[in-house]
C-alpha cells in the first residue's frame, strides 16, 4: 500500500502545481519567464505571478560554478608531453542571453576551456610552462561574456611533464 500511496500523492500534487498562480525564485536565483511561448521577462528574487497553461518558468543559480576538466596529455612546441588537470569557474551574469545562446552551457564552456589549455601549452615549449604561467594564459583567452556569463578563471590543478613511450 506504501508506493500506491505515494504514487497518488505524486500525482496529486503534480495536478495541484498546474493550478498555483505564483513562482518563488530566491536571491541568488535568476528566471526567465515565458509567456504564451514568446514573450520573456527577466525576473530576479521574490515572488511572481504565474498565469497556470501560460507561463513557464527557467529559474537558475546566479552563483559561481566550478567545472572539473577531464585531465588531458598534449605535447608542447619542443615535442615534450604534458599531463594536465584543471577548474573553470563561471557564474551567469545575463540569464537571457544564456537561455538565447547556449543549450549546454556546461559542455560548451568545458570543451572551450580544454582546447584553450592544449592551445596555449601547443604554442609554448615545456621550460616556458607553469601551472601559474598556464593559468594566466588562458585566462586571457577565455571570454564567456558572450554567452551571458562571466568568467572567474581556470586554475591548473595537476601538471606534470612526462616521456611517453608508445607501444
Amino acid at each position: 500500500m506504501g508506493p500506491v500511496i505515494a504514487t497518488l500523492t505524486d500525482i496529486l500534487n503534480a495536478i495541484a502545481s498546474l493550478f498555483k498562480w505564483w513562482v518563488i525564485v530566491s536571491p541568488w536565483d535568476a528566471a526567465i519567464r515565458v509567456r504564451l511561448g514568446k514573450h520573456t521577462t527577466v525576473l530576479g528574487g521574490g515572488i511572481h505571478l504565474r498565469i497556470p497553461f501560460a507561463d513557464l518558468f527557467y529559474i537558475q543559480s546566479i552563483r559561481l560554478r566550478v567545472l572539473h576538466l577531464p585531465i588531458q596529455t598534449v605535447n608542447t612546441r619542443d615535442g615534450k608531453s604534458i599531463t594536465i588537470g584543471a577548474t573553470v569557474g563561471y557564474a551567469i551574469k545575463d540569464i537571457l542571453k544564456l537561455y538565447q545562446t547556449l543549450a549546454s552551457a556546461q559542455d560548451t564552456l568545458m570543451n572551450l576551456a580544454s582546447s584553450n589549455i592544449a592551445q596555449c601549452i601547443n604554442e609554448h615549449d615545456s621550460s616556458e610552462l607553469s601551472p601559474e604561467s598556464l593559468s594566466k594564459m588562458v585566462d586571457s583567452r577565455l571570454s564567456f561574456e558572450q554567452y551571458g556569463l562571466e568568467s572567474a578563471g581556470a586554475r591548473i590543478t595537476d601538471f606534470a611533464i612526462l616521456r611517453s613511450y608508445r607501444l
